[in-house]
């Protein structure tokens, strides 16, 4: 495979959604190393890279959108059977990106290239086999998104894509997309009850797989927001006033949304919050019924990127947590993965990540320990649980004694150590 290289275009703008959760991870002691980034031409082509050890045990491939020191985001499939790196697509900046089912067509939306376009976009249909570019669409708004895994979503059928953007890089509008045509169906202004820079006022959206429905957090307050008229439901609000005590002091002091899960089997969902505290949303009710199902002991708290995620193979909630007086490098590490059966809410087990860091070869405690961390995923076939640091994937799972355990994955060469940020595609 050939490697094709691209000429970039300089812009000093990025996306609000990133910088937005950067704030957040400043406001607790952090220094991310990521700076004014310049805008590459979304340009499509694969290329070979070096090998990347990955999970034997995950049958098929892996898609996983990884940032660049340059801040450049590409999307790295990854072949468990070949055990390595086999395509990469060079996305461009402010990105977000969403794969099939069958994982035939890969979307990639992201900004415009243009300094007289800069919150404007594309959306590109990729056939993943070929390295096709079957349609490509200018969108009248850039990603509006916490991360490239978040902010895009397909209907039940496939026949339509739903973007999270914004025109001005602070209003929200949700972009709805033919898959078919390439067209641009409708342009919905998504209503906050706060403004989005304000606060931590900054939306939080899941797709409800059994509806066209998204649900959306900001700040403490969620509503439904339909897909199809583009109209809101009711306002329901999160926190009991006395909830607000429980936020650590090096957090922003209000009550807000961190992340979420959806279980869809009994139409659940499952909040992370700056309250230390697990909200369950009971989605058969209506209203919705808010209960708050664990609180953190006194010292731990939520890490900052996708602390939360729901495993519907065993019906557990997996968190990522660290102690308020762990030291800060840069505001993303991560101690401890636990585990919550949420039949009886109780925590079943627990990993300790710095210990398993420390099992692995080429690492020493005189080295020092990198507890970076990018959160939790899943595998794409559901049935395995990925802690996402920087030294490389982790794979969560019980032993035959049913204590959790890690297994790391290394990723060795330059090519893999040049990544800042990576995330599984969904």
């Amino acid at each position: 495979m050939t490697t094709t290289n691209t000429t970039k275009k300089s812009n000093p703008k990025t996306g609000f959604g990133f910088s937005y959760l950067l704030g957040v991870t400043i406001v607790i002691g952090a220094l991310l190393l990521l700076a004014v980034f310049s805008i590459k031409p979304a340009l499509f082509q694969a290329r070979s890279l070096s090998p990347l050890q990955i999970p034997s045990t995950f049958s098929g491939n892996m898609y996983m959108v990884v940032q660049r020191w340059d801040g450049e985001d590409n999307v790295l499939v990854l072949d468990s059977e070949l055990n390595q790196l086999v395509n990469n697509f060079e996305a461009g900046y402010n990105t977000s990106v969403k794969l099939t089912a069958n994982q035939r067509i890969l979307y990639i939306y992201t900004q415009a290239t243009s300094k007289d376009d800069t919150w404007r976009g594309s959306i590109s249909a990729i056939e993943t086999s070929s390295n096709d570019l079957l349609w490509q669409l200018d969108i009248p708004g850039a990603p509006f998104v916490g991360s490239p895994v978040t902010g895009a979503w397909l209907s039940a059928d496939e026949k339509y894509l739903y973007l999270q953007g914004s025109p001005d890089n602070f209003t929200p509008h949700i972009f709805v997309v033919d898959t078919q045509l390439g067209t641009l169906l409708h342009d919905f202004e998504l209503p906050l009850p706060y403004p989005s820079n304000v606060d931590m006022a900054f939306p939080q959206a899941w797709k409800l797989p059994w509806a066209e429905t998204l649900l959306v957090a900001s700040r403490n307050q969620l509503f439904t927001f339909d897909l199809t008229s583009g109209e809101t439901g009711n306002t329901l609000s999160l926190f009991d006033p006395e909830s607000i005590k429980n936020v650590p002091h090096n957090l922003p002091y209000t009550a807000f949304v961190w992340s979420g899960a959806v279980d869809p089997a009994r139409r659940r969902l499952f909040l992370a919050t700056s309250t230390q505290q697990i909200l369950m949303v009971d989605l058969n009710e209506q209203p919705f019924v808010t209960t708050s199902v664990v609180s953190l002991p006194a010292g731990w708290q939520f890490t900052v990127m996708q602390p939360i995620l729901y495993f519907s193979e065993d019906k557990d909630v997996y968190i990522q947590v660290k102690r308020d007086k762990t030291t800060i490098t840069n505001g993303l590490e991560v101690e401890e993965v636990w585990v919550y059966d949420t039949n009886t809410w109780t925590r079943s087990s627990r990993l300790n990540l710095p210990q398993q860091l420390l099992n692995t070869p080429n690492n020493s405690a005189s080295d020092g320990l990198d507890l970076t961390n990018y959160g939790l995923a899943l595998s794409l076939d559901r049935q395995s649980v990925y802690s996402l640091s920087r030294k490389g994937l982790v794979q969560i799972g019980e032993d035959t004694n049913g204590r959790l355990q890690g297994t790391w994955f290394n990723a060795p060469g330059e090519e893999a150590n040049t990544y800042v940020r990576k995330f599984l595609v969904p």
